[in-house]
C-alpha cells in the first residue's frame, strides 16, 4: 500500500464549506396494522411492532426486523389455519417514518392512548434483529424478565462451540449481569426506536430482543455502517449471518414473547423482578447522592436512609404487593 501522498498536516487550519440543497414537503406516511382477535379476551392486546422505512438501503436497520415482523405474523397465520386462536388479541404492526422521529408509530399510540393505557399486556419491538453476530442483547421491562429467561432456555444456541446447548447457555457465559453474574445481563429500555411511546408515554410493559457485537471489545454504540450506503442485504449475508441462523433465533424469541404473552390463562408478568429493580435504582440514586451531600445540603435536598435500605425485606414485599393490585385491577378493568 502506497503512502498516504497527502500528509494531515496539508489540511490543518482549513475550512470547508458546504452547500446543501434539500426540499420539504408535507408527505403522508402509512402504517399497516393487521390482527388476530383473542378467543377469550379480544379486548386485551399484545402488541408487535417494527418499521419499515430506512436511510438508504436499510440492509440490517430495519430489513432484519421487518424480516421477522412478517414472518412471525406467518407463522402464527399457519397455527390459524390449523384452528388454533390466541386467547388475547395479537396486533401486528409495520411502522412508517421511525427514522424521521418515530412518527408512526407515536401517532397511533396517541391515536389510541385511552385503549392502549387500560387494555394492552405488552409492546414487543421488531427494529433489527442484527447488530452484531456475538451474543442476545435484551432490553425490556422487569416484569418480562423471568419470560426471556424462560424462553431462552428452551431455544438452541446458533453460536459457533456452543452447539447442543441452550441460547440461554451461550449467552449467560457470554454476557452474564453485573449485578448476578448467576443469570444473563438484561438491559433497561432507553430509546430511540418505536417502544418508545408504548413503554415511556403510556407505560405498557415493552421488549426488545436482537443479536449483538462483542461490547467488552467494541465500545462504539452501533455497527459501522449504521445507515450508510454499505448498509446492504450483500452485508448481512457475506459478513454478519451468512447462515441467517441468528436472525432466526431472534424470531423465535420475539415469537415466543407474542404466544406466552397472548395465549397463556396468567399473565407471565413476574412483579418481584420489577421490586428488584426499582430497589437497585433507588440504590443508585443513593448512591449518587452520597457523593454530592454538601450540594445536596444547600439546596435542603435529602433522601431517607430507611426507604433506601439495602437489606430492607418490607420494600420488596410491599413493591411486589403494589405492582401484584395493580396487575390484578388491570385484569379485572
Amino acid at each position: 500500500m502506497s503512502p498516504n501522498p497527502f500528509p494531515p498536516s496539508l489540511f490543518f487550519g482549513r475550512k470547508v464549506k458546504m452547500h446543501v440543497h434539500s426540499t420539504s414537503q408535507i408527505t403522508r406516511i402509512y402504517n399497516v396494522i393487521g390482527s388476530i382477535k383473542g378467543a377469550v379476551e379480544p379486548d386485551r392486546y399484545v402488541i408487535l411492532g417494527g418499521h419499515r422505512d430506512s436511510w438508504v438501503f436499510g440492509g440490517i436497520d430495519p430489513t432484519t426486523g421487518a424480516a421477522v415482523l412478517q414472518e412471525v405474523a406467518r407463522g402464527f397465520g399457519k397455527m390459524m389455519e390449523k384452528g388454533w386462536r390466541p386467547r388475547r388479541t395479537i396486533v401486528f404492526a409495520s411502522w412508517d417514518a421511525e427514522e424521521f422521529g418515530l412518527l408512526g408509530s407515536t401517532e397511533w399510540a396517541e391515536e389510541n392512548s385511552k385503549l392502549l393505557q387500560t387494555r394492552a399486556v405488552a409492546y414487543i419491538n421488531t427494529d433489527s434483529s442484527i447488530e452484531g453476530n456475538y451474543t442476545l442483547r435484551v432490553d425490556c421491562t422487569p416484569l418480562l424478565n423471568q419470560l426471556v429467561y424462560n424462553l431462552t432456555k428452551e431455544v438452541s444456541s446458533p453460536d459457533e462451540g456452543y452447539e447442543g446447548k441452550s441460547l440461554y447457555e451461550s449467552w449467560l457465559e457470554k454476557d452474564p449481569s453485573s449485578e448476578n453474574n448467576q443469570r444473563p445481563r438484561i438491559n433497561k429500555l432507553g430509546s430511540g426506536s418505536d417502544f418508545e411511546a408504548f413503554f415511556q408515554r403510556l407505560g405498557i410493559a415493552s421488549g426488545r430482543v436482537r443479536y449483538t457485537k462483542n461490547r467488552k471489545v467494541d465500545k462504539y454504540s452501533s455497527y459501522p455502517v449504521y445507515h450508510t450506503t454499505y448498509e446492504t442485504f450483500e452485508l448481512v449475508k457475506r459478513f454478519y449471518d451468512p447462515s441467517f441462523q441468528k436472525q432466526f433465533t431472534v424470531a423465535q424469541i420475539r415469537a415466543g414473547l407474542v404466544y406466552e404473552l397472548s395465549d397463556s390463562p396468567l399473565l407471565p408478568l413476574r412483579c418481584q423482578d420489577y421490586a428488584e429493580a426499582l430497589r437497585l435504582y433507588a440504590n443508585e440514586i443513593y448512591d449518587q447522592a452520597k457523593k454530592h451531600e454538601a450540594e445536596l445540603e444547600k439546596y435542603k435536598v435529602s433522601f431517607g436512609k430507611v426507604s433506601l435500605d439495602r437489606d430492607s425485606e418490607s420494600i420488596n414485599l410491599c413493591l411486589s404487593f403494589l405492582f401484584a393490585i395493580i396487575l390484578a385491577v388491570k385484569v379485572v378493568a
